[in-house]
């Protein structure tokens, strides 16, 4: 039985209050939570507007409706009406009560209460800005993201204090919450976050180009033994690095096929917090090496722009901040060049399916290593991955599974040569091969793919050296 006048689920809007924080309810009444805090729908209000009627209630479903009789929640029958004075914007509006206006002062902080008092003529601080649920889910994500703006190297990020209703701050920039959400409306309804890879935003006539930085380091750690001991090495060089630098805050995500408490508490112990876990199945080797192009394949990773990738047995020599927004700016994937090796001739990277499809490339072209490497932006490149998963799959599955040697590192060296989407730098400058008592230099990465069986050792023994080194003793 359809009721009349039953609200449809779409048919709200939720409400930004003239400091930029969201209204929201506490068992205090009504409050205002920061932007980056409002991803909990259950505790914001939304405003639905239906005929001549305009009611407050909590969360989506509208289980609690605003009282303007008693200014509180839960009444089973609310008293009274709320009066909306709308202003030239459709966006913005003001809610009042027998004359008094809902306010918040401009600069209060989250968590204060938003109060119904008489303002003068011309106070801004009872203006509300309308957000539609996907306006929200825009700005909210933004706001835990950096930014690179135009041809700053150096991320900007969000600050509460220096944002409004009208504008968010990003670094010393305010950037117009319209030219936001103009760039997130044509958006496809699966875009992680509903955000934009980058937007162009205006401060008068001067443009200005927003690329959105919100970066991973991607491992993939399938079994156990040796395996856990090289991530181990690995995460606290990640961590023991950023000691000496800017220290890396963005999200560590592990894919692995072990149990997630045990990777959690192995994570925490190396003091990694911001860890997510995407827990797969493998059966052989195979599975193992092909998971890094699943993943990114698959739509996973989707958010992430850029990824750095680091097989288990890389070291983090430095502090990775400015390699991630140079991978960022980069038009394509990064990798490690191996100078001792021939694209065309080499099969452990590529040459056996050249020899089989060969292409205009040079000569002289050398391999690279998949062992580490950059993607400006998971979502832009998944159509590249995709190439390579399902190359990949049809070609095992049609000549055996162990048909290509080294079957990862050649189908990443076809692929990306193929389609001309391989770039030396960073990673090729960044990156050393590891070699006995070779010297802490601080480039980036240490790769200890030549240490064979002994790689465990060798990363420690390396990582102690760091540690001595970078702290002095």
């Amino acid at each position: 039985m359809t009721v009349h006048g039953t609200r449809k689920p779409e048919d709200f809007s939720y409400l930004m209050t003239a400091p930029g924080h969201i209204l929201a309810v506490s068992d205090r009444g009504l409050i205002q939570i920061p932007l980056q805090e409002a991803s909990d729908l259950r505790r914001l209000i939304t405003l639905h507007e239906t005929g001549n009627r305009t009611d407050l209630m909590v969360g989506a479903s509208a289980r609690l409706i605003f009282d303007p009789a008693t200014r509180g929640f839960g009444r089973t029958l609310p008293c009274g009406a709320i009066t909306v004075t709308q202003e030239k914007d459709r966006d913005f509006l003001r809610l009042s009560i027998s004359g008094e206006t809902l306010h918040v002062p401009p600069g209060s902080l989250a968590g204060a209460n938003p109060a119904f008092s008489i303002l003068e003529p011309g106070d801004e601080s009872g203006v509300l800005r309308r957000l539609a649920p996907a306006a929200l889910r825009t700005l909210v994500t933004l706001s835990r993201q950096a930014l690179l703006i135009n041809n700053e190297t150096t991320p900007s990020r969000f600050s509460a204090g220096g944002s409004g209703n009208r504008k968010l701050r990003f670094g010393h920039y305010d950037i117009p919450i319209e030219d936001i959400l103009a760039s997130s409306d044509e958006l496809p309804r699966d875009m992680p976050g509903n955000l934009p890879e980058e937007f162009v935003f205006f401060n008068g006539w001067l443009p200005n180009r927003a690329v959105v930085f919100s970066p991973a380091i991607f491992f993939v750690v399938f079994w156990q033994g040796n395996v856990l001991d090289q991530f181990r090495a690995s995460l606290t060089s990640l961590r023991q690095s950023g000691q000496y630098g800017d220290q890396y805050d963005g999200t560590v995500v592990v894919m692995t096929n072990n149990d997630l408490q045990l990777m959690n508490r192995l994570c925490q112990e190396c003091g990694i917090r911001n860890v997510r876990f995407l827990q797969m199945g493998a059966v052989d080797a195979t599975d193992c090496v092909a998971a890094r192009f699943y993943a990114l394949s698959s739509g996973m990773l989707d958010e992430f722009a850029p990824v750095l990738y680091a097989d288990a047995d890389v070291i983090f020599d430095r502090p990775v901040g400015d390699i991630l927004v140079e991978a960022r700016r980069s038009h394509g994937i990064s990798a490690q060049l191996e100078l001792h090796t021939a694209f065309r001739r080499d099969y452990s990277v590529g040459g056996t399916l050249y020899e089989e499809v060969p292409f205009p490339v040079g000569e002289d072209v050398h391999g690279f290593c998949s062992g580490l490497f950059t993607v400006p932006s998971a979502r832009r490149f998944r159509p590249v991955f995709q190439a390579m998963h399902e190359a990949l799959r049809t070609y095992l599955g049609t000549s055996g599974r162990e048909s290509i040697p080294f079957s990862d590192q050649s189908i990443f060296n076809y692929v990306l040569r193929r389609f001309d989407l391989f770039t030396e730098d960073p990673i090729t400058r960044c990156t050393r091969v590891w070699a006995p008592d070779m010297p802490v230099q601080g480039r980036g990465f240490v790769h200890f793919w030549p240490a064979k069986h002994d790689k465990v050792p060798a990363m420690q023994a390396f990582l102690a050296r760091l540690i001595s080194e970078s702290s002095g003793s």
